[in-house]
């Protein structure tokens, strides 16, 4: 084994006592829930009201229902982020002092979602805002007062944004000469040949 994945804090040794201690079938149900919402960037696995009732089932403090579903969070990124494979995820839970039947929780609910999880991850974007729509005219302004025979095209591209809900959130408006959207192009080009090479 190359590395070791977790570091057994005192945190980390408290949460692997509570998930050894939790029934296979609890736990089944909680892990799940937790890992189908775990690339979403904002929100949480369970309301509060939804961690009330977890104490109430596992009779466990505020903190320490907290502490555990930070934890297992915790288990399911680093799975996600070393694209880990079934038996050595379960070596590294081993290695935290996670019981067998827990361990075959975790690996067997990976190796259902975790192709999807880790697909999830790879298109999330860094930045706030992604594109969503782009619309676009184009316009010729033929005359003016002066000068009868002018000709002026300009392209107005209207880019919609939208944020991670995917609510469109913005429109910003651009007006672009030839020669503007001539050198956009051209650093679209740009750009298009450097993802190009990446994959």
């Amino acid at each position: 084994m190359s590395q070791q994945w977790y570091t057994l804090t005192k945190s980390l040794a408290s949460a692997v006592d509570i998930i050894n201690a939790i029934e296979v079938g609890k736990l089944t149900r909680l892990c799940k829930r937790v890992l189908e919402t775990i690339h979403l960037k904002n929100d949480k696995a369970f309301t509060s009201e939804e961690e009330d009732k977890l104490q109430l089932a596992f009779d466990l403090s505020s903190s320490e229902v907290e502490l555990l579903l930070e934890i297992i969070s915790f288990i399911w990124e680093q799975a996600a982020y070393h694209l880990a494979k079934g038996n050595i995820f379960a070596q590294q839970l081993s290695i935290i002092g996670i019981h067998e039947d827990k361990i075959e929780v975790f690996t067997s609910l990976w190796k259902e979602l975790g192709p999807i999880v880790i697909e999830h991850f790879r298109k999330r974007s860094l930045a706030p805002k992604q594109l969503d729509t782009i619309k676009w005219n184009l316009n010729v302004e033929v005359a003016q007062a002066k000068r009868i025979k002018l000709k002026a095209p300009n392209a107005i591209v209207e880019l919609g944004l939208d944020n991670a809900d995917n609510k469109i959130t913005e429109k910003i408006q651009l007006q672009f000469d030839h020669s503007q959207l001539y050198s956009f192009f051209n650093q679209l080009e740009a750009i298009q040949l450097h993802l190009d090479a990446l994959n």
